[in-house]
């Protein structure tokens, strides 16, 4: 027979007067940083006042900041330009997290420019949005191309798609064409895989249960799950540099991918500890 203690509802995380405040708080400062960086990202890029790059970062670091992100890197950077940099994906929130260490241009799906708040922050800080078609398929590696031809890094989701924080999805190789491009002194693009893992929530560290606070993913409804994050205490995580390579260590781009893709899970199955 189960104890009465068994019996318990757990508490939701996020639930109480407190983490109310908490989230009203935290919607306000997050509406406020996007009212005033948007503008600012576009006189910085239009008018060349001040480093639209530093600008970004600085963005992101104040997110990071009101969502309580305690970020933790392992590992070294890369400080070569351009750097493609490859990473898992699970969740909005893993932007904020990245665009807090790497000075990068995100790429992203077409239709995150459409999202509330986070849309029109996207917009102004040189994020490539693509299309999930193939009759696009060339203009979009000739406008990605184009941000490697100015020494710009770039930061993608191979994956297509957000996982649930525990594994990480197969990756799609047509992206890692931008590989394939030379620079002009004829060099291979650096290519590094990143592994970003979701270690803990409100000081607890990460279950099954807790994950979905996190990752965002499946039907899961945007303003709801944002809500939650918004109210929630704090995250914990951990952003794993590998070793840079390029696309003349392998014999092709879905050689490159799949390395890629195995280092990630090596940094996933190293760093995420599943609590009881």
């Amino acid at each position: 027979m189960k104890s009465a203690s068994n019996n318990r509802k757990k508490p939701t995380p996020g639930a109480g007067v407190v983490c109310l405040m908490r989230g009203l708080v935290n919607v306000m400062g997050f509406f406020a940083i996007v009212v005033l960086m948007a503008p600012a990202q576009t006189i910085a890029k239009f008018f060349k006042i001040f480093d639209p790059l530093a600008l970004r970062l600085k963005s992101h670091r104040m997110i990071a900041r009101l969502m309580k992100m305690k970020v933790r890197v392992v590992g070294k950077m890369s400080d070569k330009k351009p750097t493609i940099f490859v990473a898992n994906h699970s969740s909005y929130l893993d932007v904020s997290a990245l665009g807090s260490v790497i000075p990068a241009s995100f790429v992203a799906k077409s239709d995150v420019a459409d999202w509330p708040l986070i849309g029109r922050l996207a917009r102004v800080q040189d994020t490539a949005f693509i299309e999930r078609k193939s009759t696009r398929a060339l203009d979009q590696k000739n406008s990605l191309g184009s941000l490697i031809e100015q020494n710009k890094s770039i930061i993608f989701f191979p994956e297509g798609t957000s996982s649930n924080g525990l594994t990480v999805l197969p990756f799609k190789s047509s992206l890692f064409s931008l590989a394939e491009k030379r620079l002009p002194n004829g060099e291979a693009i650096t290519v590094q895989p990143v592994t970003i893992v979701c270690t803990g929530i409100c000081g607890k560290k990460m279950t099954k249960d807790l994950m979905p606070h996190y990752a965002w993913y499946g039907d899961m409804t945007l303003v709801p799950h944002l809500w939650t994050a918004f109210k929630l205490g704090e995250f914990e995580l951990e952003i794993v540099f590998h070793k840079p390579v390029s696309i003349d260590n392998f014999a092709n781009r879905k050689e490159l991918s799949k390395h890629c893709q195995s280092e990630i899970e090596t940094g996933m199955s190293k760093y995420l500890k599943i609590a009881p």
